[in-house]
């Protein structure tokens, strides 16, 4: 009879695991990185044939999915054969609600060194990721191609994530012309106009990211109702749409920065317009929230943080909208709408 051993003996337990945090992150990065979730995706194999298969040393191997079986990523069903766990489908490369980009972009030394910052952010009030590099993240990603790919990459699986539970909440149809602010390879505009056979819709991003955008959008063959534009937001956005779509933009930035993109979606707006921000929106007090998580993502990588209805309210306010309403969608992420005042 095998004894079962509770997770954590004790709370001390608890805390250090919570401490061992990266190397948790480390390891799930390991695995998909060498795409192991993929390899048991038809059924379970031994950890000799996975290290033959991935050209690693199977004894080491073993060990990680071993210790990730407690993470429910692995199921051991013999000795040293493993299938995919409760979470471990979600680490395939193929399926919808798949995270393997994300994996593979927590794992990266750009996106995980900056935690070894944190204390930077809290007593010289700069992001972790800055006091990392000397730079803001965006840049950064600039000058390093494959880093940004792999960044665009995640925000593009995260998007088919979220996109239908959106378009399920809020009726795009009614608009003629959707621009979508910062709106990477094309993923949102996709989805909206494949649903809205008779909206048109503008894809706005920086230079170095739209190329892409322009590409899949023509693979998709809808590039007679969707242009592709390059710029800078905090400079001008495109003229004359009737709704303003930021995905996740807003919380990247500071209030003065974000109330600069903000002004200028105004600006290029109809009258008539609505402004679009899907975002979290962070509830007060101790209720657990997932918005906490990403607002210290945001709190280490960049200079935005995630924000509350009323913070929300005081940023449209500064930049020539009042909030209209906010719907929920199935998901963590809300449809902030603001019009013009």
């Amino acid at each position: 009879m095998s004894i079962v051993v509770p997770k954590y003996l004790n709370e001390s337990e608890r805390l250090l695991r919570m401490l061992a945090g990266s190397i948790i992150s480390q390891a799930v990065y390991a695995v998909t990185q060498l795409r192991i979730p993929d390899l048991l995706a038809e059924g379970p194999r031994t950890c000799q044939e996975l290290a033959s298969l991935t050209q690693t040393e199977a004894s080491m191997l073993y060990r990680t999915m071993r210790f990730l079986c407690d993470e429910d990523i692995f199921r051991e069903t013999d000795e040293q054969t493993f299938e995919l766990g409760p979470l471990g489908p979600f680490l395939r490369s193929d399926t919808p609600d798949s995270l393997y980009a994300h994996a593979l972009m927590y794992g990266q030394p750009w996106h995980s060194q900056p935690a070894g910052h944190f204390l930077e952010s809290l007593t010289k009030g700069v992001s972790a990721f800055e006091a990392s590099y000397g730079m803001n993240v965006f840049s950064y990603l600039a000058k390093h191609p494959e880093a940004e790919l792999i960044f665009q990459d995640s925000m593009s699986a995260y998007s088919r994530s979220i996109i239908p539970a959106v378009l399920a909440a809020y009726d795009f149809s009614q608009f003629d012309t959707v621009v979508d602010i910062g709106g990477g390879h094309g993923i949102l505009m996709e989805q909206l106009l494949t649903s809205c056979t008779h909206t048109k819709g503008i894809v706005f991003d920086q230079p170095a990211v739209i190329d892409s955008a322009k590409q899949y959008i023509k693979s998709l063959g809808l590039e007679a109702r969707c242009d592709c534009m390059g710029g800078n937001f905090f400079e001008s956005v495109p003229q004359g749409g009737e709704a303003y779509v930021m995905k996740h933009i807003i919380h990247d930035w500071s209030d003065e920065e974000s109330i600069s993109i903000l002004s200028n979606c105004r600006s290029a707006m109809k009258e008539d317009g609505k402004l679009l921000l899907l975002e979290v929106v962070l509830a007060s007090g101790n209720e657990a929230h997932f918005g906490k998580l990403l607002d210290m993502e945001m709190l280490a990588m960049s200079t935005g943080k995630e924000r509350t209805q009323a913070e929300y309210e005081r940023l449209l306010q500064q930049s020539g909208f009042r909030l209209n309403r906010i719907v929920p969608t199935s998901t963590h992420v809300s449809i902030i709408e603001g019009v013009p005042n």
